[in-house]
């Protein structure tokens, strides 16, 4: 009797971890087609960016050459893009006014 009850509960266990099993190779294998896919996207989006957008190459930074932006660095970086005449005139617009004591 000792024996059957100790068949019946390895026999049991045997099988939920056989359901387990079942699940996680499901899941690993939707985690890999997902994967494939997410490469498959930023081979793309690399492509596109090398092909798309002239004089764009690879930046690397290391993390302690990263840093929060202050207003004056962003000043500085809109500076430095060179805007049509007119995006200029329309974005200084809105400052002088609000430059102007009132």
């Amino acid at each position: 009797a000792n024996l059957k009850r100790r068949l019946r509960e390895l026999t049991a266990a045997g099988e939920s971890e056989r359901e387990e099993t079942k699940k996680l190779q499901e899941e690993v294998a939707k985690m890999r087609g997902r994967n494939a896919s997410l490469e498959e996207e930023l081979a793309n989006l690399k492509n596109f960016i090398q092909t798309a957008v002239p004089g764009a190459a690879p930046v690397r930074v290391s993390r302690q050459e990263l840093r929060p932006l202050t207003a004056q660095d962003v000043a500085e970086l809109r500076a430095s893009r060179q805007l049509p005449r007119s995006a200029q005139g329309m974005r200084s617009a809105p400052d002088e006014k609000e430059s102007r004591p009132g």
